[in-house]
């Protein structure tokens, strides 16, 4: 029902602009239905701002006055009934409201085509209030959330905080997409409680021409209706609009609406700057990734530098002392005894086959032993259930047991062991010239307590250390030759003797002495 301009809270001010008879009898007649007459004038190059600024809307005929008045207040086109002036291209150039000259001769209706017009230009500017009032209040939510996302700490809570603020600040359901550079597609990695509802269950999007992957490959946001039967979403899905925006690299930001009368891709421009947003978090956070990884990276490489460096100086130690060592007793005890000085070895042996070679026997062990030598037996047999310095020796190949633990129940010697602290166990063969001397073996109280770097040195060590036990062997055996030779000499030399003269038979004397002395000689020397 349109109101009188009785019923009106307030009465009109209205600024008349034309020299028309129409016009002039408008002017004439308005202000007995209490419309006040702000003004007349005669062009519209005569609406000055202080004129409209007086005025709650215009009335005219002059076509002229539609660009003078420029939406500043609502405005009232009057034609003639004959006229050939399209409807449409009045309102876009501004026409509020259009009225026919003749159907509105009576001034009473007239004011009443004024009052409705100010009436649905307040309403209209009412709304426009609203909708400029939500804006702004949707912005500086946003403008919070933002902070609020670049402080997350994962990926993953990035991608949750945008569906969930867009879900709750512009009431939109959305779902984050992410690039899977292996599979070269979109992902969904996080989406709202109501998504699945509107649009179903989203499914990874393939590189096949839709709108959402358009959006990722050019970065540019799609408003198609499409993106509600992209396939992301099933063909059964009930979203009747939706949005696709860009997350750079990362992916693509999609959200939709089952609302039959929504438009989703207006709120672009709210979620645009949120998503930009996200964006720059996920930047930041892998930039952040990369760098604890790197870092990381870095750390590790520098334990396992000073863990080869600790490696390289036991070697040097053992060694060195391989080259003083002048027989194979002193040998052992010195090698056990320098692995014993590193904190991750707390037993060390050596051990060599019995004569048959079906056993280990224990030649020489430090560290702390705990018993454990004497509880088991170590046969030299190439089995999991066999102690790690038997198998060794039968492989000829170094054996490593990380985890005595792992497999309690894989071997007796594993409960013996356990009983003992011992946790891991590294046992490698001493092979030279295709023959075994024996076995090392180290345990440890944690497990995998010995790194490779340091198995490594062992293993490399291990030929060294049968090469000197070989060359010991050598060396003793070679000392007792030439006492046996000397003996024999001697025996021979003195039936003879006896034939000579006391001078030469006193020679003979010192002769011997000498051939003594240089044989105890030989004997405390040799390496």
């Amino acid at each position: 029902m349109i109101r009188s301009l009785e019923d009106a809270e307030t009465t009109p001010e209205c600024v008349l602009v034309g020299t028309s008879e129409w016009i002039r009898t408008a002017t004439a007649e308005l202000a007995d239905e209490a419309v006040t007459v702000a003004g007349v004038v005669s062009a519209a190059s005569d609406l000055t701002d202080d004129r409209l600024e007086t005025a709650t809307c215009v009335l005219t005929d002059e076509r002229a006055a539609l660009a003078a008045v420029d939406g500043a207040c609502p405005i009232v086109y009057a034609i003639d009934s004959t006229a050939d002036e399209a409807i449409d291209d009045l309102r876009t150039e501004g026409a509020t409201e259009i009225v026919v000259k003749r159907s509105v001769q009576k001034p009473r209706l007239l004011a009443q085509r004024l009052q409705r017009t100010l009436a649905a230009a307040e309403c209209e500017r009412e709304r426009a209030l609203t909708d400029r009032h939500r804006y702004r209040a949707a912005l500086d939510a946003l403008s919070n959330a933002t902070s609020h996302v670049l402080a997350v700490d994962s990926e993953p809570a990035a991608c949750e905080s945008l569906v969930d603020i867009v879900a709750d600040v512009l009431e939109i359901d959305g779902v984050v997409y992410r690039f899977d550079d292996r599979a070269t597609e979109l992902r969904p990695v996080a989406y709202s409680a109501a998504y699945e509802s509107t649009a179903g269950s989203p499914a990874a999007v393939e590189p096949n021409g839709s709108s959402i992957w358009e959006t990722f490959i050019t970065g540019e946001p799609s408003t198609a209706d499409d993106i509600a039967t992209s396939p992301a979403a099933p063909a059964a899905t009930a979203a009747q609009s939706g949005l696709a925006v860009s997350l750079g690299e990362h992916g693509v930001f999609v959200a939709v609406s089952s609302a039959p009368d929504a438009d989703v891709s207006g709120a672009v421009e709210l979620v645009e700057p949120f998503v930009v947003a996200t964006e720059a978090a996920l930047d930041w956070i892998g930039q952040r990734q990369r760098f604890h990884d790197r870092e990381r990276e870095l750390e590790r490489h520098a334990r396992r530098l000073e863990r080869l460096d600790a490696a390289l100086e036991t070697r040097r130690d053992i060694e060195q002392f391989l080259l003083a060592a002048d027989s194979r007793t002193a040998l052992e005890r010195g090698v056990l005894a320098r692995l014993t000085e590193c904190d991750a070895c707390s037993l060390a042996w050596f051990g060599e086959p019995d004569a048959n070679g079906n056993s280990l026997e224990p030649r020489a062990h430090a560290g702390h032993d705990r018993g454990y030598l004497d509880a088991v037996t170590v046969p030299t047999v190439d089995e999991s259930t066999a102690e790690p310095a038997g198998r060794a020796a039968r492989a000829k190949a170094p054996v490593y047991v990380e985890n005595v633990a792992a497999s309690v129940h894989d071997g007796a010697w594993r409960g013996d062991a356990l009983s003992r602290n011992v946790q891991c166990v590294y046992a490698v063969p001493l092979v030279y010239d295709g023959v075994l001397y024996g076995v090392l073996s180290i345990y440890g109280d944690q497990q995998d307590a010995f790194d490779e770097p340091f198995r490594s040195m062992l293993a490399d060590l291990s030929g060294t250390i049968a090469y000197a036990i070989d060359a010991v062997n050598r060396t003793h055996a070679l000392s007792a030759t030439d006492r046996t030779e000397v003996a024999l000499l001697q025996r021979r030399i003195a039936p003879v003797s006896a034939l000579f003269s006391a001078d030469f038979r006193e020679a003979c004397g010192e002769l011997d002495a000498v051939c003594r002395y240089e044989v105890e000689k030989t004997d405390h020397t040799a390496v």
